[in-house]
């Protein structure tokens, strides 16, 4: 039932989208995967489907051809991603090193793209820097910039707000999805 109403989400109404749950191996990542594939699919069949009905193609193949071969990305250039919360962590000490970005930079370019998947949120609950720093980008995607967004955690929504209640009230909504029942990891099927 989560798969399929996941499916029918637009991406806009609401701007976030979740699914959290306290146990390992259950498919949360896996969904993610498929939300983030769904998004992709749709920027091309609008960008196929803008090159189709937009112009006549029948005597000019080599156009279409174009298309097929990446050339639709220039049309509409758009930014995603797909990462875990500690990377973005990891990211940003690394620029403390290397100097190549500040953290403001590496902020608000998760804040601007125009989608985002965040796995395993929250798994840095204990560090308050890694806290902030997911805080910045929920709230400026969600309030400012409306963007979507997709979490996965393994925390449950009372536990979220135990850590930040702001980040918790932004990602209730009619598409967080909170498994309670107890399903078998499917690693432990391997």
């Amino acid at each position: 039932p989560i798969a399929e109403k996941l499916s029918q989400w637009d991406f806009n109404s609401p701007n976030i989208a979740s699914v959290l749950s306290v146990q390992n191996g259950i498919g949360k990542s896996h969904l993610a995967t498929c939300i983030y594939k769904k998004y992709v699919y749709e920027l091309i069949l609008q960008s196929f489907n803008r090159l189709v009905v937009s112009e006549d193609y029948t005597d000019n193949p080599v156009e279409l051809s174009m298309w097929a071969n990446d050339s639709w990305k220039n049309q509409s250039y758009h930014k995603y991603e797909f990462l875990s919360e500690k990377k973005i962590a990891l990211i940003i000490q690394d620029s403390f090193n290397n100097k190549s970005s500040s953290q403001y930079d590496i902020l608000e370019n998760y804040c601007k793209l125009d989608f985002l998947v965040i796995d395993d949120c929250f798994s840095m609950k204990q560090n308050e820097f890694a806290r902030q720093n997911i805080f910045y980008i929920i709230d400026e995607r969600a309030e400012w910039n409306n963007k979507p967004t997709f979490i996965t955690s393994n925390l449950s929504l009372k536990e979220i707000a135990d850590i930040d209640t702001r980040i918790a009230d932004r990602i209730r909504n009619s598409m967080m999805f909170q498994i309670t029942d107890k399903v078998e990891s499917y690693r432990k099927k391997i």
